[in-house]
């Protein structure tokens, strides 16, 4: 991933993407085409950014997200309270 933050938390996320190796980050100020065509280019030629995306995939759905995200839910409608985060994470 190229990651251009412009607002919000886009500056957090393209961190993130470059704290987990999965891809870099560009300034918005300094996004023209050579540095942009410089990163995809670093993307593609280095595969440990490929191996570090695929690693984070299987991580992801082994999690089954989707899954717990129901769960919590559902149980917050059934009991009325809110979701505690232990029991969101448990």
């Amino acid at each position: 991933m190229v990651a251009i933050p412009i607002a919000h938390d886009h500056p957090g996320v393209a961190a993130r993407i470059e704290w987990t190796h999965t891809g870099v980050r560009i300034p918005v100020a300094e996004c023209e085409p050579g540095r942009l065509r410089q990163a995809i280019q670093t993307l593609l030629g280095d595969v440990s950014y490929r191996e570090a995306a695929q690693r984070f995939r299987r991580i992801i759905a082994e999690r089954d997200g989707l899954r717990r995200a129901g769960d919590i839910i559902e149980r917050v409608l059934e009991t009325g309270r809110p979701a505690l985060p232990e029991a969101a994470f448990a």
